[in-house]
């Protein structure tokens, strides 16, 4: 009696474990196609730094990072939304917003975790990002100065080995490769755990 006692109390444990979890789960796209049948799943973005960081800031470059996972006929990847902002007094030439970021193929994301171990993960395809100028005291940009922002989404496969690595432990940084330069960015330390999270949400969800 005692034993099924037992066993009763840790299943309900494990449900409330998971229902909490479960909670903390959330999807920013899970659709299925109504013709193929496929279905599209990804997990909301989380942001990797600190908001506050660059609060206010109108000199140099702020780079702003975020996580998700992505699922689709097979194929997961880990995907990487990464922005940079930056001010200038004038409009800037059409010559200076083309290609302001550039991920070729097979370029690598550099992932160091709580050990110091680092894993690697590989694009599939090459990425072109143009930037886009604001002009002052309109829309968002409420400075006196043009804002120009670029965003690149980048997707990075995923495999077996790669998911068991990441979900071990927590990662720490970030290092983006890309043509002619790379993007290093320091996770927030209320945000280590996010990379793991967002494929476990994406697991318990296929």
């Amino acid at each position: 009696m005692k034993k099924t006692t037992l066993t009763l109390f840790v299943t309900a444990l494990l449900l409330a474990n998971g229902t909490a979890y479960a909670a903390k789960c959330k999807f920013q796209t899970d659709s299925t196609d109504k013709f193929t049948k496929v279905r599209t799943l990804q997990t909301r973005w989380d942001p990797l730094e600190s908001f506050f960081n660059d609060l206010g800031k109108t000199s140099g470059t702020t780079l702003t990072s975020y996580v998700s996972t992505w699922h689709k006929a097979g194929n997961t990847n880990l995907v990487l939304r990464i922005g940079l902002s930056s001010y200038s007094k004038r409009m800037p030439p059409e010559y200076e917003l083309l290609d302001a970021i550039v991920i070729p193929e097979g370029a690598r994301l550099l992932v160091m975790m709580a050990d110091e171990s680092v894993l690697v993960l590989f694009t599939k395809n090459e990425m072109r990002v143009n930037s886009k100028a604001i002009p002052p005291e309109t829309g968002t940009n409420i400075t006196s100065k043009f804002t120009i922002d670029t965003e690149a989404v980048i997707h990075y496969a995923l495999d077996a080995e790669s998911i068991s690595a990441l979900t071990r432990q927590d990662a720490t940084n970030l290092r983006v490769e890309a043509a002619e330069t790379n993007y290093d960015i320091e996770i927030h330390k209320k945000s280590f755990g996010d990379l793991k999270k967002a494929i476990e949400c994406l697991q318990g969800a296929l």
